[in-house]
């Protein structure tokens, strides 16, 4: 009997738990979409997407306000009662899609543009009663595509009408999708210089003479196009572009037309190779070497000749891994050669004096260009130089190679800090910025030459100080956004040096600039009541309203900005309980009920007659909206 009554004790325990485990109140999913565009707001959340804005507008030749792009997602909305008068809000905006100008020299960059950030305000709503709010800022993309949260609040209302709605919604992206952007352009600029780069080998064809005495010549020659094909063909846009679909450049044509002219012009060599018997070769090994570094170095001049997009692949492609594997091969086709020679008996010798020439040659290039001021072209020879040094000849790397880098590197690093001052004189802060970051990566990657770091600091020190006069000014000529925008560059670069000596002066101009923006904001808005400008109005107010939020101990509203908000607000509530009356006429329910919900939260926070019918109208859009939707 005691059995039986304890198995009741514990299936009734189990019913009570089981009773609240998945009770939905509320559940909807809507389509939405949100556009990105240039923001005169630089800083924080806003200054990724000004970023892929202004280099789309800059790449596709079209202008700054007349791009911009739209995430597509949907959000779904749930309430559950876990237990008695406990709810858990479980709030998704999944991501779909981007359209509008994602196309970067007719290649869909969409994906990188998708936002990995949200920030949004989930407000529970009982009837026509706010239950509960809170703000979610810096929410994350998880692997499953959405940006997810979950809350839970407690209520005792008899009546369990909950709805969600979420407000002050705004995505962006962070710093990885900016190093993602920088990379996909860079790949689809490869792709469209590689095409230019092999209509350029195919013409080198041409410059290949058949002749015996030229043998060596020949050889290198189409050595050389073969590593060329070689690189292009393995080239990284090859696997990530996927562009069989869109070859626009002609890159498999011509990929395969140089696979063709290589095989053809090797199996020529190797007929007139087999054909002879004896070869008297016209030039001597220190002749060989610097025609050999020549025709490596075409790809570092050409580097600098060719439009700008395109310079990073030439440069690249001069740049020769000499690999064992790579280094035998030009040792056994050269070795073939001399066994035809009167040298057959000395083979190792003349190719140990020509591997000798080659490096005097590869340092007596580097040398001209150091002359000649060309130090980017110097380094790439020198890291060629050093490459064949340590494989073919694998010594002690000598003092003069070490020297020439040195050189090279200073001549590099004076570069960078010249263009910072110019671009400093010339009031370019954002240039200078962009340089002085360049150059400190420079000196750390090559901190062996260049040992002290003491000029970029003096040049940020210097920077940082300019924003903050800057700041200052824009200020004074109430050009409050800039001004912030000057404030916040300022912040960060001393941050970066650990000096802290100015935080009070900047903490003081943003200060300044974000009353001076929010009032002008409103200022603007009030204009604009005269004209009925209704979407400039409310985007004048939505902006002066999350300036507000962000910074609401720091901002005191101006005398002129109290006595207009009013008039404001009540434009504002009128026109929400109009476009609400619209809505709810065509069936848009849920659309019409957030509008009355708005204009009822206008209503709490201002003085202005309250229109009677609002609460009626609430009630009928309320009566229309999904509670719950059975999923079975």
């Amino acid at each position: 009997m005691e059995i039986i009554k304890l198995n009741i004790i514990i299936l009734l325990l189990l019913l009570g738990n089981f009773a609240f485990t998945s009770d939905k109140v509320y559940d909807h999913t809507e389509n939405n979409s949100f556009v990105i565009k240039y923001t005169s707001v630089q800083s924080g959340e806003h200054s990724i997407n000004n970023f892929f804005i202004k280099e789309i507008a800059k790449y596709n030749l079209s202008g700054l306000y007349n791009t911009s792009f739209t995430f597509h997602y949907s959000v779904h909305n749930s309430i559950h009662e876990t237990s008695a008068n406990t709810f858990t809000v479980n709030t998704e905006l999944i991501g779909e899609k981007c359209t509008g100008d994602v196309y970067y020299k007719n290649f869909d960059i969409s994906d990188i543009l998708m936002p990995e950030k949200a920030d949004f305000r989930v407000v529970v709503i009982n009837g026509d009663n706010q239950i509960e709010s809170l703000n979610f800022k810096e929410i994350t993309l998880n692997d499953k595509n959405m940006f997810q949260v979950e809350f839970t609040f407690e209520a005792f209302e008899k009546n369990k009408d909950y709805t969600l709605k979420l407000e002050n919604i705004n995505f962006y992206s962070n710093k990885n999708d900016k190093e993602a952007f920088y990379k996909r352009i860079n790949l689809i600029d490869d792709y469209y210089a590689s095409a230019a780069l092999m209509e350029n080998a195919l013409n080198r064809f041409a410059e290949i003479d058949f002749e015996a005495g030229s043998i060596i010549e020949t050889y290198l020659k189409i050595q050389e196009l073969e590593r060329v094909y070689n690189k292009v063909a393995s080239a990284e846009f090859s696997r990530v572009l996927n562009q069989q679909n869109n070859d626009n450049a002609g890159y498999y044509e011509k990929l395969a037309k140089l696979n063709k002219n290589i095989n053809r012009y090797k199996s020529n060599y190797y007929i007139l190779f087999n054909s002879i018997n004896y070869l008297k070769l016209n030039k001597n090994p220190e002749k060989y070497a610097s025609e050999y570094i020549d025709e490596i170095t075409k790809y570092f001049v050409l580097s600098q000749e060719v439009i700008h997009s395109y310079s990073s692949y030439y440069y690249n492609m001069g740049k020769v891994n000499y690999n064992l594997s790579l280094v035998n091969q030009y040792r056994k086709g050269i070795n073939q050669i001399l066994l035809k020679t009167a040298c057959c008996n000395d083979t190792r010798e003349i190719i140990s004096n020509l591997k000798n020439e080659i490096f005097k040659a590869y340092i007596n290039k580097a040398g001209e260009f150091i002359i000649n001021e060309q130090y980017y072209l110097a380094k790439g020879i020198l890291i060629n130089a050093w490459s064949f040094y340590g494989t073919s000849i694998n010594k002690s790397f000598p003092v003069e190679l070490n020297v020439l880098i040195s050189q090279a590197n200073y001549g590099i690093y004076n570069s960078y800090l010249h263009i910072i001052d110019k671009a400093i004189e010339v009031g370019n802060y954002e240039l200078a910025e962009n340089y002085i970051h360049e150059a400190g990566s420079f000196q750390k990657e090559n901190s062996t030459s260049i040992i002290s770091d003491k000029y970029i600091k003096r040049l940020s020190e210097k920077l940082a100080n300019l924003y903050i006069i800057k700041g200052n000014q824009l200020n004074e000529e109430e050009e409050y956004k800039e001004a912030l925008y000057c404030y916040e560059q300022a912040h960060t670069i001393y941050n970066n040096l650990d000096e802290y000596n100015y935080d009070y002066e900047i903490e003081q101009g943003k200060i300044q600039a974000r009353n001076g923006l929010y009032n002008k904001l409103v200022i603007k808005a009030g204009e604009n009541l005269d004209f009925k400008n209704i979407s400039i109005i409310e985007k004048f107010m939505h902006e002066a309203s999350a300036l507000l939020e962000a910074n609401s101990t720091q901002i005191n509203p101006s005398a002129e900005v109290i006595e207009i908000l009013p008039m404001i607000n009540y434009y504002l509530y009128r026109n929400l309980i109009f476009k609400g009356e619209e809505l709810l006429a065509s069936g848009n329910y849920s659309q019409a009920y957030g509008k009355f919900l708005q204009a009822i939260e206008l209503e709490k926070s201002s003085g202005f007659d309250k229109n009677v019918a609002l609460l009626e109208l609430l009630k009928q859009a309320a009566a229309s909206l999904p509670k719950y939707i059975d999923l079975k």
